[in-house]
């Protein structure tokens, strides 16, 4: 990034999500601003991930016009419930409505996975089943193996009451000798100050929803800044 340049990423986050925006602006490097702006999902649901989808190009209308560079869809869940190549739909209605790159969570993930060698991961959620099996399949259909996964059943904004603690020790149950790496789906819980810790103890990757999508979105908008103590992705 050019020294005196100023560079604005636009985040679509879930209406019920508290987590997102402290969590990303505590990290994002200088001359880089977050806006924010929120689309309706109460609870995992498929009609109101549907909802969230549907709500998306608004939102993004809203982000355009305060001339942001990059716009992220930072949502897990409703970025992959109706299947592979859902993120790229997503990105592609919010590019046409407003013809500005973007980016969506599911998406960033993939190529954080790429990035990082992970093609074999241990998937841990806050999430119910019926989400986790969701995601699960999406992520089969894109070329990855899902080794262990654990949900801890919440639903709305339970997510972000969940104690760091907790995220490490379903990290922790999710690692296997055989998985390349630890993914900690969902932007609406804490992972960021953890990341760091856990590679080292993990002696492997390990990525999150927050994480990637910051990530992807601070590359698409051309910061290549690295960023210590939050992950080995974010110093890539």
């Amino acid at each position: 990034m050019m020294i005196g340049q100023k560079v604005r990423i636009g985040i679509i986050v879930v209406s019920v999500n508290t987590v997102l925006e402290p969590e990303l602006s505590r990290v994002v490097p200088d001359g880089v601003e977050l806006h924010f702006t929120r689309a309706r999902m109460r609870s995992g649901d498929p009609e109101e991930l549907a909802r969230m989808e549907a709500e998306g190009p608004d939102a993004a209308e809203r982000l355009a016009d305060a001339g942001v560079d990059v716009i992220a869809f930072a949502c897990t869940a409703a970025s992959v419930y109706r299947g592979p190549g859902q993120d790229k739909e997503i990105v592609s209605r919010i590019e046409a409505r407003t013809g500005i790159p973007a980016v969506a969570t599911s998406g960033a993930v993939l190529k954080a996975f790429e990035a990082l060698g992970m093609r074999k991961i241990g998937l841990g959620t806050p999430y119910t089943d019926s989400v986790n099996q969701m995601e699960e399949r999406f992520f089969r259909g894109s070329g990855v193996e899902v080794l262990r996964m654990k949900g801890l059943g919440c639903t709305g904004g339970e997510m972000a009451r969940i104690p760091p603690e907790e995220v490490r020790r379903t990290a922790l149950d999710v690692n296997s000798g055989d998985c390349d790496g630890i993914f900690l789906s969902c932007t609406n819980w804490r992972t960021l100050e953890l990341i760091e810790t856990l590679e080292a103890e993990l002696g492997k990757p390990v990525t999150s929803s927050n994480q990637a999508t910051l990530w992807a979105a601070l590359r698409k908008a051309g910061v290549k800044d690295p960023l210590p103590g939050f992950g080995s992705l974010l110093r890539r």
